[in-house]
C-alpha cells in the first residue's frame, strides 16, 4: 500500500487532514488500532490533534524510510484522490482503519466516504469522480460525530507526486 488512510472531522478537507498530520521521527508504540485525527471542528488551530499510529505505519517507517541522503528531507503528508477507490468500500475501511460498519450507506455528499463513529454508520461515495481532497469549505458546519475518511501519501518537499516508495 502506497498510501495512508486516515479518519479526520469531517468539516475538514482532505487536504487539511492530511497536512496536519506531523510526520513520526521514530516509529511509535504499537498499541493503537488505527491512524485518526481528532481536534476541535471549528478552530483552524492543529495544536490539538491525536494521532493514533497502526501496527502498519509503525513497520512502514521504521523500514521504509529514505536513508539515500541526509538533505532529502519528506514533508507531511498529502491527499491523494488516486486512492480513494481503495477507501472507499466497507470491507477496505474494516481491513485499513478497523472500523466496523453497522450500517452502509450510498451517497452523493462530497464529503463521502465518512463515517458516523456514534452510530457505526459508513457513508460510501456513489460516484467515483465526485470524491474531493479540497471539499468542505471552511465555513461548512457537520456533525462532530462524522469522520472523513481520506487517501494521503508521503511527498517531497518541492514534490507533489513523488512517494517515498518511488525514490
Amino acid at each position: 500500500m502506497s498510501f495512508t488512510p486516515i479518519l479526520a472531522p469531517a468539516s475538514w478537507s482532505c487536504n487539511k487532514a492530511c497536512e496536519s498530520v506531523e510526520r513520526p521521527s521514530s516509529p511509535a508504540p504499537t498499541s493503537s488500532p488505527m491512524y485518526s485525527i481528532q481536534g476541535r471542528l471549528r478552530s483552524t488551530s492543529v495544536s490539538n490533534i491525536h494521532v493514533a499510529w497502526s501496527s502498519y505505519l509503525n513497520q512502514r517507517y521504521e523500514y521504509a524510510r529514505p536513508v539515500r541522503s541526509r538533505s532529502m528531507k519528506w514533508q507531511r503528508l498529502q491527499c491523494d484522490p488516486q486512492h480513494f477507490p481503495d477507501l472507499n468500500g466497507a470491507q477496505e475501511v474494516s481491513q485499513l482503519l478497523n472500523v466496523t460498519c453497522i450500517t452502509e450507506i450510498s451517497s452523493t455528499e462530497l464529503t463521502a466516504p465518512f463515517v458516523d463513529v456514534s452510530q457505526g454508520q459508513c457513508n460510501f461515495q456513489s460516484n467515483d469522480l465526485a470524491f474531493s481532497c479540497t471539499y468542505p469549505e471552511s465555513s461548512t458546519q457537520l456533525n462532530s460525530n462524522l469522520r472523513r475518511i481520506c487517501p494521503c501519501f508521503a511527498r517531497l518537499i518541492g514534490q507533489s507526486t513523488l512517494c517515498e516508495e518511488c525514490v
